[in-house]
This record gives C-alpha cells, structure tokens and sequence, in this order.
C-alpha cells in the first residue's frame, strides 16, 4: 500500500550532526592549501631521490633501497606505483598531499573522541592551516605519510577501547596491519607502537581486556617487522662512518617545539617568540587536557610525551642536526590537546578569568597565518635546483667539467639539466686531502656546492683548486629554506 504525500512529509528525518557541514568544508580547505602552487617550488635533494628511485624498475629500486636507504621501502613503492601513471614535480607531491588531508581528518576523528564535536572541528581547523603540515604535505617524502599511519593507528585504538574488551578480531587486525605499515614506512615508528601498546596496558590493566590478543597482534607486528630489521643495522653500521651519533642539542630542541607550533621556517625570524609559542603550546595542551579529564590526558600524554622521552634519551644517528620532522607524528598530538582546552577558566583566589590558553590559541592561529603568506609568496623555494640546473646548462661549454661537492648530489643536479650524457661530471672527493692534485685538463670548471640538513660541502675543494690556479670568476648564490645552492665558475689562472 502506498503511503501518502502528507503521511511522508510529517515522517521526522534524523537531522545531520553540525560537523557533517563543516568537515566537507575544511576538508576542501585543507586539499586547497596543500595543493597551492605544488609544482612550482623546484623539487629539493631528497625528495629528487626518491622521485629517481622510483622512476626505475621495481627490482633496482628495492636492490637502492636495501645498500643506501635508512628508511624501509613502504612510502618508496607509494611512490614507484604512482609514478607509473603519470610524471611531473607535482604529481610526485600528490601521495604527501593525500596522506596530509588524511591526517586533517584523522585529527578530526581523534578529537571528537577524545573532546566531542566542537573540539574535533577546532582540531581539524588547527591542523588545516598548520605551516609545519603544510609544509611536508607539499614534500615527496615519507614524513605526512607515516604522520597519517600513526593517526589511523591511534583512531584504531580508542576504537578498541571503547568497545570495553569487545573488539572483534577484524578491528585489532586493522589496528595490527596499520601499525605495520607505519613501521615499513619509517622506522621511528617503533616509538609510537611501542607507546600505543603501552596505552592499551594502562588504560585496561586491572580489567585484563583482551590481554591475549593485544599479545598476539604485537607479536605479529615484531615478527612481520623482524626480516627488515638487518637491513636497518646494517644502515645504521654505514652511518657510523660518516654521521654523528648523540641527542639532540638545547637549541635543537627548541627549534624542533616552535616548529611543531608555527612551522619550520618562521619562529627563526621571530627571535624568542618562536620557541616561547611552541613551549606555550605544549604547556597549554598538558593544561587542557588535564582540566577536562584524566582520561584524554592520559592517552595525549603518553603518545606526545613517552616517543619524545625515548628520542631525547636513546642515542640516535644524525646526519648533521636535529629535525622537527623526525617526530613529525608529535604534532598533531599537540594540536588536538589544544583543541580541547577550555579557552577561559577560574584560577584559585581570582575573580576573573583566565584567558591564557585564548592567547596561545589565537597565537598558533595568527603566526601560522604569517608563516604561510611567506611560505606561500612566489620566491619562495625549499632548494632550487631547477633554476641551478637550467643556469648552468645554459652557460656550460662541452668540455666543461661539473664538480659536486659533495659528490652525491650529482643526481639532483642531473635531475633538472639539460646537458648531454657525455658532459665531464665528477665528484670533489679526491680534492678533500690536503695537496691532492687535480690532473684532468678542462677549459673552466663548474663547482657546485649545496648547504642543507643532510649536505655539507667541505671548504677544502676549493683551497686546492685555487691553489692548484683554479679560481672563481662567477658566483651565483640561491637560498631556500632547506639550505643553500651555489654554483662558481672557475677558470685557470691567467685566463680572461
């Protein structure tokens, strides 16, 4: 029997819940400013490695991985299987510009759970115009990948936990495979599974909930996990050599807090403010958390506070200093227990109110909204090896010869020239001793010099050029905020 016009309009629909309006909306904001001007930017050291690697066979890239890599292959085979679709600097970005949409969204989850509904949409706000997420969205790197696998890892977990000890196997599965991932991506990650299986033993202790398969998951995990682990020694062996083995310095940290708070670039040109908003900020979010309840500052505070703890103490390799991006997956943590702050609050023996934790908030709001114009205006550049490369393809002779130095980052320059395959290229090692002599006969030399976190020319190279009667006509100088590119023209003595 058909029901009638009036009997179906006087029928009562379930009305959506607010953030069902909202969260499109961000979610839209979020895709658009981490697709901003994509390709625009040249593409900087690494992330022309992996973008390289992935452009060869499958076979040679895992055999690249397994002699040079640190990090396990999962994000290089994203990028390998994406690849074989399409080409371009932008399209490498897209897989880091998905994950950092994702990590949006997953903060969002995280908070309401944690907060409620309008917590998660100020996380999910917070997190869509943070300059730090932004700023590795737009990098073809692991980093807002292996962001958004700890995210879902921790979304899976207060999943669990809310079951009250009746989670189905197929949620602990996916908990399990997620958690996986995230150690095949980055090896760091050890942290935040170890720190995820510890939450999942306190919160649920006296009850003993499911204590049988939170062993036989974690189990799964170390021995899935355990055939890539002589690789990573064997890595860590190859370091010794070559990088420095220690914690992080004072100011190294400091730096890592403000950029976990206002980005990676502009707490530098704000002198004291910078760090001091960052340490405001995890100030703040241990306030926040505490004053809504001990239960969201428990699983906050063992998430933030335990993988940093075991990064500050645990000796780690280190290529030159210490990154904001090498716990990454802290920052988000620190955005959603700012979420759930109360923004005003009594303080004992006041009588008003406090707003301190309003001014923290509108802070990160404001300085991150400062640090992206910047980040965002069209000179801009991580490394520009585009413009390098085009220069000097443009102004090299056939027989010049191209020194690197160092000498591994003849690829990325190799990746944007122009110059034909038999062009001399030669990496500046040999001139690193003290007298070494540089037999080859060119008509000019073309030095190339990088400065960044994982690059450091030796000044060597050119003393014994110039010694040698090699020196400099031409120098060109480019900054990014990722470090500095320099090519010199140089030319034996004597001549015009």
């Amino acid at each position: 029997m058909l029901v009638s016009a009036d009997r179906t309009n006087s029928v009562k629909r379930p009305a959506l819940a607010p953030e069902m309006y909202w969260l499109p909306v961000i979610l839209i904001l979020a895709a658009t400013l981490r697709l901003w001007g994509l390709g625009a930017k040249s593409l900087w050291l690494d992330e022309i490695m992996t973008v390289q690697k992935a452009s060869t066979s499958f076979s040679d890239m895992m055999g690249q991985i397994r002699q040079h890599d640190a990090h396990p292959p999962l994000f290089q085979i994203v990028e390998w299987l994406w690849l074989r679709l399409d080409k371009g600097d932008a399209y490498a970005r897209a897989p880091a510009v998905l994950a950092g949409v994702a990590c949006v969204w997953l903060c969002f989850l995280i908070a309401r759970r944690l907060f409620g509904r309008k917590a998660a949409l100020a996380a999910a706000v917070m997190a869509t115009i943070s300059y730090f997420g932004i700023f590795y969205s737009q990098d073809a790197r692991l980093h807002s990948f292996m962001t958004a696998l700890f995210l879902g890892q921790v979304c899976l977990l207060l999943a669990i936990l809310e079951r009250r000890g009746k989670a189905g196997w197929g949620l602990w599965l996916a908990y399990g495979l997620v958690g996986l991932a995230s150690l095949y991506t980055y090896a760091l990650c050890a942290l935040t599974v170890g720190a995820l299986g510890l939450l999942y033993l306190w919160l649920t202790w006296r009850r003993r909930r499911q204590l049988g398969r939170w062993l036989a998951v974690h189990a799964a995990i170390a021995l899935l996990f355990l055939p890539w682990v002589p690789n990573l020694q064997a890595r860590t062996a190859d370091l010794k050599g070559s990088v420095e083995i220690g914690r992080p310095t004072g100011s190294e940290i400091a730096g890592g807090v403000a950029a976990w708070g206002i980005g990676p670039r502009s707490w530098q040109a704000t002198g004291c403010i910078g760090p001091g908003i960052g340490l405001a900020c995890v100030l703040a979010a241990a306030a926040a958390c505490r004053r809504r309840s001990w239960r969201p500052a428990k699983v906050l505070g063992v998430l933030f506070g335990l993988p940093l703890l075991l990064y500050l103490v645990l000796p780690m390799p280190r290529v030159h200093q210490y990154e904001a991006k090498h716990l990454m997956f802290l920052q988000p943590i620190l955005i959603i227990a700012l979420s759930g702050a109360r923004l005003s609050f009594r303080v004992p023996g006041m009588r008003r109110r406090n707003y301190i934790l309003l001014i923290v908030v509108l802070a990160f709001v404001a300085l991150n909204a400062i640090g992206l114009r910047d980040y965002y205006r069209p000179g801009f550049e991580k490394e520009n090896w585009r413009r390098l490369a085009t220069d000097v393809s443009r102004l090299a002779g056939p027989n010049d010869l191209i020194l690197f130095n160092p000498g591994y980052i003849g690829y990325a320059f190799d990746y944007y020239a122009q110059l034909p395959a038999d062009q001399p290229r030669a990496g500046a090692e040999p001139l690193l001793q003290p007298g070494a002599r540089f037999e080859e006969n060119h008509p000019r030399i073309w030095l190339i010099e990088d400065w960044s976190a994982v690059s450091r020319p030796s000044p060597q190279v050119l003393e014994n050029l110039e010694a040698q009667g090699w020196y400099p006509r031409v120098t060109k100088l480019t900054k990014g905020s990722l470090g500095e590119l320099r090519w010199s023209l140089l030319l034996p003595k004597g001549s015009q």
